[in-house]
């Protein structure tokens, strides 16, 4: 896929992921380990998200029937969702974001402290040091969340 891309390179309205990934790389290696990464990590979880999704939208019609709405409205009957009218779907991204924290899909995220020493309630954390983030903790936090057992589009509470 990446040699057929840059055989074949996108025109502007064109792109994919694998055109940013390419583009970002610093180099060979790196763009063969993201890629390979992102493809598995990604197919798992964007499976058990749309799994996730289908199964609050099945027990609430009401967000099913505002989800139909939306794309009726912004792509219609007859077109595909792209990286432009994807955007547009303001109100299905939040299902997909409150599916996803309901489900507590992704109970953590490693990220690496990359920019300078970093004090945290009373830590610190040095640069280059790997941080875990326990999102399945704050997804669940009642002080964050009014009801957080509740699947609510908090998007319609706001707009």
């Amino acid at each position: 896929m990446i040699q057929h891309r840059r055989d074949n390179p996108p025109s502007d309205d064109d792109w994919t992921f694998i055109d940013v990934l390419m583009a970002k790389s610093s180099s060979e290696e790196e763009l063969i380990s993201d890629t390979t990464g992102f493809f598995i990590a990604g197919y798992h979880t964007t499976a058990f998200m749309m799994v996730w999704t289908l199964y609050y939208m099945c027990e609430n019609q009401e967000v099913q029937e505002k989800v139909y709405q939306e794309i009726i409205e912004v792509i219609g009957k007859d077109e595909q969702v792209n990286h432009v009218n994807l955007e547009l779907l303001k109100y299905m991204r939040c299902v997909f974001d409150e599916s996803i924290r309901c489900s507590v899909l992704a109970p953590f995220a490693a990220r690496v402290n990359m920019n300078a020493d970093m004090v945290v309630q009373g830590y610190t954390i040095p640069k280059w040091t790997p941080v875990v983030h326990a999102l399945g903790v704050v997804q669940m936090d009642d002080e964050i969340w009014p009801e957080p057992e509740r699947y609510t589009i908090y998007w319609l509470n706001t707009n």
